[in-house]
């Protein structure tokens, strides 16, 4: 899900008090160690929540990518529990990496982290460049361990999703946000396809004109682009479309007041239907299946395995299966977020 919030956020390096406070109410837990020693070893991207949900990491010299506060605790407990390990100062490092190799890096530490957690050893890169990220043990198993994740940004449909997304949120929020707002509702708006920014005005004109005199929870249809639908609801309401790539916005009202970047929280939410890169996923699969030859050439009494963390996890893992049948029933390990 893509937000657009205030500047509002919290440096816990400054007040790490606070940051254990936001943990506790969303009911996550970390030990205080972990907390000081990710405050103590992590980059600046890393250190500062924003409306209490989310971190803005650095992937491209002019853009960010949002990283939950969940995955975040993670991290920060993985970094803790391997900080004995070789090699972790340098994937400490690669965190730091104002690219996407950030986000790949947390990932392979959040793995190896679980891994950990479990009583296995874990070796980062074992056998050097061209082979797997990871090298798990224990008294039953060793298994080399290639983990690849989805670069949605490189999606050029998500690129599209993002351009349509803020149009229409653009156009609406001022023209709506407050009568919804008074009125303790919120609309959301299922499109079935891509569209052009040209279209943005009639999508938004149509639903200005309907959305006031519609019954909430009714699903009505959207003449402007085929195929699609929107639905008010009371502003509390669950969810109507629960699957797809979600946009929304929320507005900061006064500054430093905490906000939730939850849906109920969004006036007007953009929903596309989720289709996933399988170009990409090939990619990732043969590159994958290279590295894991490569170790098995240095070390042939080892098993291995890779992980791929996607968009619609359990979808994505519907579709490697159905396109890409001679792989093996179990050798895909899916993180869906």
């Amino acid at each position: 899900m893509a937000h657009s919030v205030g500047n509002l956020d919290l440096r816990f390096a400054d007040d790490r008090a606070a940051m254990s406070e936001l943990l506790t109410r969303e009911g996550i837990e970390l030990p205080p160690g972990a907390l000081h020693f990710a405050g103590a070893n992590l980059s600046e991207d890393w250190l500062v929540v924003w409306a209490s949900q989310f971190f803005n990491v650095r992937t491209a010299k002019k853009g960010k990518s949002a990283v939950t506060l969940g995955d975040w605790a993670e991290l920060a407990r993985a970094i803790f529990d391997l900080r004995d390990v070789v090699g972790i100062a340098e994937q400490i490092r690669r965190l730091g990496v104002p690219s996407h190799e950030a986000l790949d890096t947390a990932l392979v530490v959040r793995v190896a982290g679980r891994y950990v957690s479990r009583g296995f050893t874990v070796r980062f890169e074992p056998n050097g460049e061209g082979c797997s990220d990871l090298l798990v043990e224990n008294s039953e198993l060793r298994s080399y361990v290639e983990i690849k994740r989805e670069n949605e940004q490189a999606h050029r449909r998500t690129e599209g999703i993002r351009r349509s997304s803020q149009g229409v949120l653009g156009y609406l929020g001022p023209r709506l946000r407050e009568w919804l707002e008074d009125h303790e509702l919120r609309v959301e708006i299922k499109f079935s396809r891509l569209f052009s920014v040209e279209t943005v005005p009639a999508i938004g004109e149509e639903i200005d004109r309907r959305v006031r005199a519609l019954e909430a929870c009714r699903e009505q249809p959207l003449d402007s682009v085929r195929g699609s639908r929107y639905v008010v609801l009371p502003r509390l309401h669950e969810p109507f479309y629960r699957k797809g790539a979600l946009t929304g916005s929320i507005k900061v009202k006064k500054p430093g007041t905490p906000v939730q970047a939850v849906i109920q929280n969004m006036p007007v939410l953009v929903v596309f239907d989720w289709v996933p890169n399988l170009g990409a996923l090939k990619q990732r699969l043969q590159k994958a299946s290279t590295q894991l030859r490569n170790d098995s050439a240095k070390d042939s009494n080892a098993q291995g395995f890779f992980v791929v963390e996607a968009s619609h996890g359990e979808a994505a893992r519907d579709k490697i299966v159905a396109y890409f049948p001679v792989l093996p029933a179990n050798c895909l390990v899916l993180l869906g977020h």
